[in-house]
């Protein structure tokens, strides 16, 4: 069989499977997205779109929507209590994209499956990938909408569908990792205080407890985290006002990479790949990295190299969000007086300062 006969069957239609989908549809190949779900999340989800992402995006034409869309991140500060203790210039960086975009989730599918659509590309909701089975030259999945059952024969299966991934649970293969002990709060809310609406900031409170504030679109809007049961008003910093929650989702974090991102003709992109600490933003941007990458060796050709290249910048990411999720969450006074006088030190130095702008907007694994 031919390889250009059937589309390419995306499973999955968050903004991974969204992006897969659409890089495959701008170069040209027949693809099929489908997800179980209803229809598109309502929710915000991740936030951040950082500058690689800005840039895979740029060829499809959603960039410069997702640009018009979102609040413009230029730097992100670090405070012990009330004290600053570093910030990072991404408007220093020298790229077209020296910003992050903040944007809810739900908002960057609304743009990415609109892309598509301009494609001839529509989402098949509601319908769910139930079994698959493969071959040298064919991947034969069964897919199940209104109870009624559809077999499909397709050159590559894409598993874009999540930490809880049908297709990398029926490829058996192992996610191994853990789960960090604290439950984290997350919040968008309408808030008045200190920080302005061009910067993300993060606060380290005693006992380990962190307080992220990064701004939305919207009035006054923030989105917040923190890994403290308290109220999120009792960790913000002096002179902040949070007025209204707008959304509210609590959580555990995990850091997991997949054993392998591929086997044989189906591939794993996103979460269905690898979870991690929200520290650094990388989360849904990674999985676009992922996508895009696949995408592009599915038509170019090349996937036999996609699984080695994409395991080995995931393991290098989510260790490294481990290291600062670990960093921020230090208990102990000695451990948390020692990082707030070496992170200074260590950021005030061109070079490292530069390396970790470039890292948290993921240029460093273009």
């Amino acid at each position: 069989m031919n390889d250009n006969s059937n589309p390419v069957l995306v499973a999955g239609a968050g903004p991974v499977g969204l992006a897969c989908a659409l890089e495959l549809a701008r170069l040209g190949r027949a693809v099929r997205i489908v997800d179980k779900k209803d229809g598109p999340s309502t929710d915000s989800k991740a936030i951040a779109v950082n500058s690689r992402s800005l840039e895979l995006l740029e060829p499809s034409g959603v960039t410069p929507r997702i640009v018009e869309a979102g609040v413009h991140i230029r730097r992100a500060n670090l405070h012990s209590g009330d004290r600053r203790i570093a910030t990072m210039d991404f408007s220093a960086l020298d790229h077209r994209y020296n910003f992050a975009m903040a944007l809810p989730q739900s908002e960057t599918e609304k743009l990415l499956a609109a892309a598509l659509g301009e494609r001839g590309v529509r989402v098949e909701w509601g319908t769910e990938l139930t079994a698959f089975g493969q071959d040298a030259k064919t991947v034969h999945a069964v897919l199940v909408k209104d109870g009624r059952q559809e077999t499909v024969e397709s050159p590559y299966l894409v598993g874009a569908d999540g930490a809880h991934s049908t297709v990398r649970h029926q490829l058996k293969l192992g996610f191994p990792g853990a789960a960090y002990e604290d439950l984290w709060q997350v919040l968008d809310v309408r808030m008045d205080g200190p920080w302005g609406r061009d910067e993300v900031n993060v606060r380290f409170v005693p006992d380990g407890g962190i307080f992220f504030a990064i701004p939305i679109p919207g009035e006054a809007l923030f989105r917040i985290a923190t890994n403290r049961p308290e109220e999120p008003a009792a960790l913000a910093p002096a002179g902040t006002t949070i007025h209204e929650v707008v959304w509210r989702s609590d959580f555990r974090i995990h850091h997991r990479v997949v054993e392998s991102f591929a086997r044989d003709r189906c591939f794993l992109c996103g979460d269905a790949a690898h979870v991690h600490s929200p520290a650094g933003g990388r989360g849904m941007n990674l999985g676009i990295e992922d996508a895009t990458d696949l995408a592009r060796r599915i038509v170019g050709g090349g996937v036999a190299g996609y699984a080695a290249r994409r395991h080995a910048i995931a393991k290098r990411v989510v260790a490294q969000t481990d290291r600062l999720t670990r960093m921020a969450m230090l208990r102990s006074p000695l451990s948390r007086t020692l990082r707030d006088t070496l992170v200074p030190l260590v950021v005030a130095l061109p070079p490292a300062r530069r390396f970790l702008a470039r890292e948290n907007m993921g240029l460093n694994s273009g």
